[in-house]
């Protein structure tokens, strides 16, 4: 059995190469690396604060648990508000 080479050198975690001279971006381009990061929110510690007080953050994750939960077909399911407390970030953040 064959062991994938593992190569540190290039970032925080491991990346695995499965096969030499593997280049996982080599097809992307400056212009598509700059559109996804045009997509992104940076967002600053008070601006998440707001966020989390106002309940858009548990918001968002609902909608992400409908999506999901509707495209699984699963219909009985725990609302983001039940899972999710933001009372732990606000204290931290405090």
């Amino acid at each position: 059995m064959r062991r994938r080479a593992v190569d540190r050198a290039s970032g925080p975690g491991p990346v695995c190469r499965y096969r030499s001279g593997y280049q996982p971006f080599a097809n992307h381009t400056a212009v598509a690396a700059n559109e996804s990061f045009k997509a992104q929110k940076m967002l600053t510690s008070q601006e998440w604060k707001k966020m989390y007080s106002d309940g858009t953050v548990t918001n968002w994750l609902q909608q992400s648990t409908d999506f999901f939960m509707a495209n699984a077909g699963v219909k009985d399911f725990t609302p983001a508000s039940k899972y999710f407390d933001p009372g732990l970030y606000l204290k931290t953040i405090a």
